[in-house]
């Protein structure tokens, strides 16, 4: 059995095409929630109470997961078994040894799931998962559950309006995308939310902003570039509404330095000729590669002295935020000031 994307995984799913053993991770908890659920239901038998088991894969021993799944179902031909929260790490050489030969010679009673959610590519550098993980696929599936790209996430998003009876036209899903972020089950939360005002017409972009906020680390990017700018009003509205979501101070300080950092890379990785691939390949951007394609777009804008200045500030400012006991709101409007006052000298140079 292959290594499969989770497209094709539910497919088969849906089509009753089981496999006896399974492995599920990544970073994008929805759709690997949802697949367990399809599967779930496609493969437990009644009754439930004896053919379907959950462990838990920080507390359950190779022994106890063993004899889960070589346990015969109960008046059914097929249980169900997954392994939730699993970590080969956590499990010493010898019990691997005995859940790799687990799945490479599965029970034919028996659909075996291990999940690991919130894992990436892990298993690329660890041997344990490596060797876990081909064992998994030279009977079963494995699938990695990434966060999608713009592109995917627009196409599930027009989809889903249209079966919610809406009309989403495709600028309007990528502007839907750049005020959430790529969370999908945060998207879906927010169109239902707007298939319900818009009652079968087509959503705009006015429907958006009226209806849903900016999260922390959409508005954290819009407000350095306007503190790049010196754009005084601009970075002050989109603080104010920080504010007025009751966002705290720390939060938006870390989001802002997130977004600064982003530049500074891409800054850095322009001024010596790379590219996003060899950022992508130094720093964590597995599932948010859209960060460094939107800092590698605005970084040519602004200066390195600029961007430094920035980050000089927002470390002064985090130190301070959490040392001292005044306003910490205060303190980071006077930060916010302080670099849009060194971007304007530095715009009449």
């Amino acid at each position: 059995m292959p290594y499969l994307n989770d497209s094709e995984t539910s497919r088969k799913i849906r089509q009753g095409d089981l496999s006896p053993t399974y492995l599920f991770y990544g970073t994008e908890r929805y759709l690997l929630e949802r697949t367990l659920v399809l599967l779930s239901n496609k493969a437990s038998q009644e009754p439930k109470s004896f053919n379907h088991i959950i462990l838990d894969g920080e507390k359950s021993t190779a022994e106890q997961i063993e004899t889960a799944a070589e346990t015969l179902p109960v008046m059914a031909t097929q249980k169900y078994v997954c392994v939730q929260n699993f970590n080969p790490e956590k499990f010493s050489s010898a019990d691997m040894e005995r859940l790799k030969i687990l799945v490479e010679n599965p029970p034919d009673t028996c659909i075996l799931v291990f999940c690991a959610p919130d894992a990436t590519d892990d298993f690329k550098k660890s041997a344990k998962w490596k060797q876990f993980a081909n064992a998994v696929a030279s009977t079963g599936i494995v699938t990695e559950f990434s966060v999608k790209d713009k592109g995917d996430l627009a196409r599930l998003l027009i989809e889903r309006a249209e079966k919610l009876g809406c009309k989403l036209e495709r600028p309007a899903a990528l502007y839907l995308i750049e005020i959430v972020g790529h969370s999908l089950h945060a998207l879906l939360g927010e169109l239902t939310k707007l298939t319900d005002y818009a009652a079968n017409r087509c959503i705009t972009k006015q429907d958006i902003d009226l209806l849903v906020p900016r999260t922390v680390e959409s508005s954290s990017f819009d407000l350095a570039k306007a503190i790049l700018r010196g754009d005084y009003d601009t970075a002050l509205h989109i603080l104010d509404d920080l504010f007025d979501q009751r966002q705290e101070p720390l939060m938006i300080l870390g989001a802002l330095s997130a977004s600064f950092l982003d530049l500074y890379r891409a800054k850095c990785a322009q001024n010596a000729g790379k590219s996003s691939g060899d950022i992508a390949a130094i720093y964590p951007y597995k599932g948010k590669e859209f960060r460094i394609k939107n800092a590698l777009r605005d970084a040519p804008r602004f200066s390195s002295r600029q961007i430094a200045f920035c980050l000089h500030a927002l470390l002064k400012a985090d130190g301070q935020l959490k040392s001292s006991r005044g306003d910490n709101k205060i303190m980071l409007e006077q930060s916010i000031l302080s670099m849009m006052l060194f971007a304007a000298k530095e715009a009449h140079i």
